[in-house]
């Protein structure tokens, strides 16, 4: 701001100028504004585990049920990220629908989890299948057996949405730590939560998923054996930002970064019209 320098005059000249002119009457005080002010609500109490982390982020997702997301997947340095948009909902009794729109060098592709169906569209089902571009995808087997398009559609959602796998936080999770850091002008708590995947992986195999199984070790053995989350939490208990980091294949960092917006605002997560879509064989 400009300051304005006062020019200090002497009695002589300010009783020549009083009797030459009138001093103006004083101006009217201005209106009092209209547009109500508003401020974000402060940040949530700091929680001290990585299970209170798991318990309250938890219900307060639960509760707002609905969100949109942006998201950009970082998997090499030099290499240009993939960006998604995407929506969540979560549905009760433990399950979440999702969709992931991501573009890609073919094209846009678009997956859809919902709660006991799963469904892809991109370029390359929209050639085998002009008429009906949607695949509705085969459902796991018994020991987690999967096709190639749902590991693909799952690893896409999950690097897209981290909530999905937010269990894995409190199974094999370690607070770091927690600060209070404002974001975008939002009060919120950053956790750092490092997940050990050499005990994800004794979970898994406790639970006889054979896939999941397979690519945990792949990770592990490659180097990939943590990954680091960090969560900006704020009012209400709910993510407003979500970023994982873990080693890549050639030990430099690959990264997610997932913004969410718009907590609690209805969203349209149907699946696709049956006349487009075919069903995948095991």
């Amino acid at each position: 701001m400009r300051r304005i320098s006062l020019v200090v005059m002497s009695t002589t000249v300010l009783a020549a100028l009083a009797a030459c002119t009138t001093a103006p009457p004083p101006a009217p005080p201005a209106p009092a504004s209209s547009v109500p002010t508003t401020t974000a609500p402060p940040a949530p109490a700091k929680l001290g585990s990585a299970t209170e982390f798991v318990t309250a982020v938890n219900e307060g997702m639960r509760s707002k049920k609905t969100a949109a997301i942006t998201a950009e997947l970082q998997s090499g340095e030099g290499i240009t990220p993939t960006k998604a948009t995407g929506q969540v909902r979560f549905d009760g009794d433990d399950r979440v629908s999702t969709s992931t729109i991501s573009a890609t060098p073919e094209g846009r592709a678009t997956i859809l989890l919902l709660a006991g169906e799963n469904f892809i569209q991109s370029p390359n089902t929209a050639k085998q299948n002009p008429d009906k571009p949607w695949k509705r995808l085969a459902p796991p087997g018994k020991y987690g057996e999967t096709s190639a398009d749902l590991v693909l559609a799952t690893t896409a959602a999950e690097e897209t949405h981290p909530t999905l796998r937010i269990d894995w936080l409190r199974t094999s999770g370690t607070l770091e730590g927690a600060a209070e850091e404002v974001v975008d002008g939002v009060p919120t708590i950053r956790y750092t939560i490092t997940v050990d995947l050499a005990k994800v992986l004794k979970s898994v195999a406790s639970a006889n998923n054979l896939q999941l199984k397979a690519q945990l070790e792949h990770d592990i053995n490659s180097g990939k054996t943590s990954v680091k989350h960090e969560v900006w939490v704020q009012a209400g208990n709910v993510p407003l930002r979500w970023r994982t980091t873990a080693p890549g294949p050639d030990k430099k960092p690959l990264s997610s970064t997932t913004t969410f917006q718009d907590w609690g605002k209805p969203v349209e997560l149907t699946a696709p019209p049956a006349d487009k879509t075919i069903t995948e064989k095991r």
